[in-house]
């Protein structure tokens, strides 16, 4: 047998042994005797969801609930939870109140969970989920009743995220909140309030990032302990209030009556007020790394024990005010056409600031005040002090320095 033959000979026994090995794999083609039965997955098992198409329901078992649709309710509540444990997709639709219903979600229970639709005309709360570790996420809530909540998540660690809320009829004192979050731990993130007497409320040890509120009495509320960044208040009474140790950082004011409200112990910094009433007030607090700008009155206030610290302050009335047992060092201000920094009261510190081209550089109407390292250029006065206060001498003759004096004030 020749090479060529061998190996022919060899392939077809190897395609062989395969075919045979396959086949007793594969088993028997024929099929089973009986009906054939379905091998696939029922939709409970893809999909273990309950539909929810009819209105007001109450869910008192523990699993996954989804609109199917657009509806709506009469009276009552919408969607009454009454067990741990249950979430909620609106599936992008929206309940409607259609008459004189009163919420669209109300639970006591922990674990809930609201998401991805909306809540409409109800007349006393949008959602209320009272329990614990509430979640609420892309929900969409409009009220116009007095006294109507658009969410409120009162439980600890309350989680809010990208929802918006409104009063499309404008702020009313008895219409009290947008976003209401009382309990210890809540986040409320990239969220929206507008028409509320409250727009957003903050509960100890939250924190907030992110949102927008506008056209509220009071824009953003923040308790105890509670952090604020990267958010807006616009066209409110007060666009942001600071209760106590609280921080604000990368915020921004505009428009509102009166921009920042900081109390005792709050720190806020690398914020900006502009074209508000007034710009920060801090009572026992930190502002610094701030901007205020075009602020009908003062720019900044500042009293009982408050620091300002590097902020930048033009275009207001008076550019800072000190009211008692104050600090300002190392500020800018410029072009504010009474003052730029104000002493109405004893007991401030002036010191290490730059003043230009206001209508006085420092004025002082009460004794008691320490003026010194400051340096003032094209003030109507640079430096205005009061008989009882203590202050550097004032240089003011071009050319060298040659005064040792580290106390020493410029006018030049």
């Amino acid at each position: 047998m020749n090479r060529a033959t061998l190996t022919a000979a060899c392939l077809v026994a190897a395609t062989l042994v395969a075919s045979t090995a396959i086949l007793s794999v594969a088993g028997p083609l024929s099929p089973p005797a009986g009906p054939v039965a379905p091998s696939h997955k029922t939709l409970a098992q893809v999909e273990p969801r309950t539909p929810i198409s009819a209105l007001p329901l109450v869910i008192a078992s523990p699993g996954s609930y989804y609109l199917t649709g657009d509806l709506s309710v009469a009276s009552g509540v919408a969607i009454e939870v009454q067990v741990a444990g249950v979430s909620i997709d609106l599936n992008g639709f929206s309940i409607r109140n259609s008459g004189a219903a009163t919420h669209g979600v109300s639970s006591n229970q922990s674990r809930v969970r609201i998401s991805n639709g909306g809540f409409h005309g109800f007349g006393q709360f949008g959602i209320r989920a009272l329990g614990s570790d509430v979640h609420v996420s892309d929900v969409r809530v409009t009220v116009a009743a007095p006294g109507a909540v658009g969410i409120n998540a009162s439980g600890a660690r309350a989680f809010v995220r990208r929802c918006s809320v409104s009063r499309p009829v404008g702020p009313d004192p008895s219409t009290e909140f947008g976003i209401f979050t009382q309990g210890v731990g809540a986040v409320i993130e990239d969220c929206t309030a507008s028409g509320f007497e409250f727009g957003i409320y903050a509960g100890r040890s939250a924190v907030v990032a992110g949102c927008r509120a506008s056209d509220c009495g009071i824009g953003i509320f923040l308790t105890q302990n509670t952090s604020v960044s990267d958010s807006t208040a616009e066209r409110n009474g007060t666009g942001f209030y600071l209760v106590s140790n609280t921080v604000a950082r990368g915020c921004v004011a505009r428009d509102n009556d009166l921009g920042f409200r900081v109390d005792d112990g709050s720190v806020v910094t690398s914020c900006e007020a502009r074209l508000n009433e007034s710009g920060f007030f801090a009572y026992g607090s930190l502002v610094q790394d701030c901007v205020a700008a075009d602020n009908a009155t003062d720019g900044i206030s500042a009293s009982d024990g408050s620091v300002v610290r590097r902020c930048i302050v033009s275009g207001s009335v008076r550019g800072l005010s000190l009211n008692g047992s104050s600090l300002a060092d190392l500020n800018a201000c410029d072009d504010n056409s009474a003052t730029g920094i104000a002493a109405a009261n004893s007991d401030n510190r002036i010191e290490a600031n730059t003043l230009t081209d206001n209508g006085n550089g420092i004025n002082t109407s009460s004794s008691g005040n320490l003026i010194a390292r400051n340096a003032a250029s094209g003030n109507t006065t640079n430096y205005s002090t009061t008989v009882g206060d203590t202050y550097g001498p004032v240089l003011s003759a071009p050319g060298p320095i040659t005064s040792t004096n580290f106390w020493a004030n410029f006018g030049f």
